[in-house]
């Protein structure tokens, strides 16, 4: 009799057992199901506010032909063979900035990569000339003096490639020269400026915002990124990112200073510290969430 009261007890927690292990089961079940569901209605209702917006990242934007500042870049670029050497300088230099810029463009060595092997140009522009510190000078040049020594920076927009000259201005002497591929200076004061106006002018941009912006409301123009699916990808362009916070929401334009296009333009939620960092990283998981 005591061995078949334990087998009925043995069974009646069997059962108790199983029952809670379901009953756990279904609730798990439920639990996935509604986080599911509210994630899923989360990025259904962002993908709608921004499907105009990401239409438009996979097609390049063309900027009004009344852009400011830009008539004026493309006849530069355009009259460009007429100077020599057939680089865009830095504006506004003087004194020993200018000499030293005028010193590194006259070395062959330097320019080396302006031309292909059939004497054709390839676009190259001085976005830069910075006094050297003491302590960057390498140990074999140690003998020049920091205030007469200037590095002078050369992009070339064909290949993607920075030139770096060391200059001794006060011995008229180009110490050292070296090529960086796949490397993009910091761009000047006037590439900022033109990056802005194309963004602010361009009726995309005005339409996504619902006003049109203003020089004063770009941030992080300066910014170099890239966009998938564009010119960008990967640096192949040099693209900055003027940027405008709209509430807890900053727009990214993506502005294309190789072509002078806009490659496209894309929401980002706002941090505790500003804009969240635009990255290919992030476009990629964007793409997945997407499809």
């Amino acid at each position: 009799m005591v061995h078949e009261r334990e087998k009925i007890l043995n069974v009646a927690v069997k059962r108790a057992k199983t029952t809670v292990l379901i009953s756990l089961f279904i609730f798990s079940i439920c639990v996935s199901i509604s986080d599911y569901l509210a994630a899923e209605s989360i990025l259904s209702q962002e993908a709608q506010e921004a499907e105009h917006i990401l239409n438009a990242s996979i097609s390049e934007i063309i900027p009004p032909k009344d852009t400011p500042g830009l008539t004026s870049r493309k006849r530069e670029i355009e009259t460009l063979s007429n100077f020599s050497p057939s680089v865009l300088r830095l504006p506004k230099l003087k004194g020993k900035a200018a000499r030293a810029e005028a010193l590194a463009l006259s070395d062959p060595r330097f320019l080396e990569y302006t031309m292909d092997g059939s004497k054709d140009l390839r676009l190259s522009e001085v976005f830069g000339v910075y006094p050297v510190n003491a302590t960057d000078i390498p140990p074999q040049f140690a003998q020049i003096a920091p205030n007469d020594s200037f590095s002078v920076e050369l992009y070339n927009f064909a290949l993607n490639l920075t030139s770096m000259a060391l200059v001794d201005t006060l011995h008229s002497k180009v110490l050292d020269i070296r090529h960086l591929p796949q490397t993009q200076p910091n761009i000047p004061p006037h590439l900022k400026d033109l990056a802005i106006q194309i963004a602010i002018h361009a009726p995309e941009v005005a339409e996504a915002l619902g006003f049109s912006p203003t020089k004063d409301s770009a941030l992080m123009a300066s910014t170099k990124t890239s966009l998938n699916h564009t010119r960008c990808e990967r640096s192949r362009h040099l693209c900055v990112a003027p940027t405008f916070v709209v509430g807890k929401k900053a727009l990214w334009v993506i502005v294309d200073l190789t072509e002078l296009t806009i490659a496209g333009i894309r929401w980002t939620n706002v941090g505790a510290t500003g804009p969240s960092i635009f990255t290919e990283r992030k476009v990629q998981d964007d793409t997945i969430t997407e499809k």
